[in-house]
């Protein structure tokens, strides 16, 4: 008969939200808690992929992870912000490529891969956007700067595409709308820090103020209350509610129906001031990661699930 050790699994806490909702707030241990998280993104699997300093992981529970199967002459398009396939090529290919076509000290900002054309854009600091062909080599296709393009500035900050393929690009000045190079500029003089995809709108938020894009490329903008925002805002994210997560040096939920806002402190067993990174997973779970604190899970309490590990394999 096999016996499960139920190790120290829930040092979670219940914390009332919105009426009747429970969510639990916990900080994780399947990684290095003093290690900073770049990345998380959940696959069309349900899979949760996690890139901090050490590398790559595969996150099965708040307490439980593998790294990654990668060589360590191998790179990851999920080890850098915004990362959302799992492509890897070598790493001297990869890096030498990069640094053909970026400046001197120049750092990658932002990637996001293109299924429908295999194309992956990377974002940089100084040297705008990098469009590689990723099949059947990994290639260059074109190098859009503020030289050559409608960008007005080089330091990109994140990238992302609709569902009906439209390009975004969130920049230190403006953000790039369009479809097969059929750019405009839009909003100049706001730096658009984050992006997420709501239905069949795009949300960009820029400073203090969040912006709706529809279909059509009509903008409207909600302002962000700036008490419930602190610092650089890094990323945005819908749950399942309908809920828009935002992470700045404060970690905030905003409820576009209610216009409710939800900031955690200490107060809800969230201690970190430094949030780089949100996902949600197919259960609704959100997923944080920090600069300071490592990864977090809030998810509701009805949610939560035990990690069986046994004296001895199945």
């Amino acid at each position: 008969m096999k016996t499960c050790l139920l190790p120290l699994l829930w040092l979670a806490f219940q914390t009332g939200l919105n009426g009747q909702e429970n969510l639990v707030v916990e900080r994780c241990s399947a990684l290095d808690n003093a290690t900073p998280i770049h990345n998380i993104w959940v696959d069309e699997e349900g899979q949760k992929w996690i890139a901090n300093d050490d590398g790559l992981f595969l996150v099965h529970a708040c307490d439980l992870s593998v790294p990654a199967e990668i060589k360590t002459s191998e790179y990851s398009v999920l080890q850098i912000p915004g990362g959302n396939a799992q492509l890897q090529w070598d790493k001297g290919t990869f890096e030498s490529l990069l640094q053909a076509n970026m400046v001197d000290g120049d750092v990658v900002t932002a990637a996001h891969y293109h299924a429908p054309t295999k194309e992956l854009w990377i974002g940089t600091e100084f040297s705008g956007l990098l469009q590689l062909q990723t099949s059947p080599t990994l290639s260059l296709i074109a190098a859009h700067t503020d030289r050559n393009s409608k960008l007005k500035s080089n330091h990109i900050h994140t990238i992302e595409f609709d569902a009906s393929g439209r390009l975004f690009v969130g920049t230190e000045d403006g953000v790039l709308i369009g479809r097969r190079g059929k750019w405009d500029l839009e909003e100049r003089y706001f730096r658009f820090q984050a992006m997420a995809n709501n239905g069949n709108e795009m949300w960009l938020l820029s400073e203090d103020l969040l912006w709706i894009v529809d279909p059509r490329s009509n903008f409207t903008a909600v302002e962000i209350d700036p008490d419930m925002v602190e610092g650089e805002i890094k990323d945005i994210a819908f749950d399942t509610s309908g809920r828009l997560w935002i992470a700045s040096e404060y970690l905030t939920w905003y409820d576009p129906l209610t216009l409710e806002y939800k900031v955690f402190d200490g107060a809800d067993y969230f201690t970190s001031s430094f949030v780089n990174c949100i996902a949600v997973d197919d259960d609704g779970a959100v997923w944080v990661g920090t600069d300071d604190k490592g990864l977090y899970l809030i998810e509701e309490a009805s949610a939560m699930t035990v990690t069986c590990l046994l004296e001895q394999p199945l």
